[in-house]
Order: structure tokens, then sequence, then C-alpha cells
């Protein structure tokens, strides 16, 4: 095995020992000591005030919902899509390249000149 920290070879008693030996302990000794009776109870302030905060944040997001839930909802005024003619000569070029007669008689070549034919200009 490879050691994540030294990248030196070491044997390993199992595939969950991913440090040699001595990076083992240079790691453990490096790990912070465990919180003191204060940075418990600061945390657990923190954690409160964070807590109430989230609440009060939830029913204000409640709140909104319930106003938007029960305003009038208004209908967006579909305009149709313009249409624009396709000018005459445009027209003639257009169904020339699409035609099934240059594409092998393929289906959507076929369906396409049949489109161009039904909104012929």
């Amino acid at each position: 095995m490879v050691c994540c920290d030294c990248h030196r070879r070491f044997l390993a008693l199992g595939e969950w020992q991913i440090r040699c030996r001595s990076c083992y302990h240079a790691w453990k000794a490096s790990r912070e000591a465990p919180a003191s009776a204060a940075e418990v109870e600061r945390l657990r302030a923190e954690n409160t005030a964070l807590r109430e905060e989230l609440a009060q944040a939830q029913n204000e997001v409640a709140r909104w919902r319930r106003i938007a839930q029960t305003a009038p909802r208004k209908r967006a005024a579909r305009t149709p899509p313009r249409k624009t003619p396709i000018p005459a000569d445009q027209w003639r070029r257009i169904v020339q390249c699409c035609h099934p007669d240059r594409h092998g008689g393929s289906a959507s070549a076929v369906e396409a000149t049949r489109w161009l034919l039904e909104n012929r200009p």
C-alpha cells in the first residue's frame, strides 16, 4: 500500500489503513484536543440561535406561499406568433433546396416540401 501523506510504500493490515505508522502517529498528534466545556456551550448557543433564525425564515416562506396562493392569478395575454411571409423568390429557392428529388425521396424532404407548398406566399 502507498501512504496518503508521504507516498511511501508500507505493509498495510487492510484496505482501511491509508497511512504508514509514522505518518499515522504524526496525524493523530496534530489533531485538535477535545473542545472545552466553554467552547461546547458557545457552540450550543450558536446552534440555538441558528435554529431560531431558520424557524423565522421558514415562517416567512410559508407566509409568502399563502399570499401567493390566495392572490388572484393574472393570465398572460398570449400574442399569436407573427407570420412573416416568405418572399416569393426565397420560397422558390427553398423548395428547390429541399425537394425530394434532390434527397432521394426521403420522408423528411417530402414533408418539408408539402409544408412549403401548403404555405405558399
